[in-house]
């Protein structure tokens, strides 16, 4: 999956992702607490794994989406879910098949941004 290069969209290289025309940099100085759990999440296996699943794919990833890609059983995904969920990581969609996506278009950045920098993953990766 690449980041798209159009305007309002993700540009340039992980030290200079800039959204919207505001540098990564300024919207992890609003959002410190964000930053700081996204950085956390990204340090654990389990969670890397979900969040990297949730913005790597195009639409909202069920619990069994994820546990395909994270190679991890249901009620793993579901407890790491919740987790990065009460930290405002991610949103649950639909309580029924409980679908997730990227909480916001901040959280979004700062996630893609933790994994390529503190995990060294390909920006166009993510």
């Amino acid at each position: 999956m690449s980041l798209p290069q159009s305007e309002g969209g993700y540009e340039g290289t992980p030290s200079g992702v800039v959204y919207a025309d505001t540098p990564v940099g300024e919207l992890i100085a609003e959002n410190p607490a964000l930053h700081f759990d996204a950085v956390d999440a990204v340090r654990h296996d389990t969670q890397r794994r979900i969040l990297y699943t949730i913005v790597a794919v195009d639409e909202p990833a069920t619990y069994d989406t994820i546990g395909e890609y994270t190679d991890r059983s249901e009620r793993t995904v579901r407890k790491h879910a919740q987790r990065l969920e009460s930290d405002g990581l991610i949103e649950r969609l639909d309580s029924k098949q409980a679908s997730f996506h990227a909480a916001d278009q901040t959280a979004e950045v700062i996630i893609r941004h933790a994994l390529t920098l503190y995990f060294d993953a390909d920006a166009a990766d993510v």
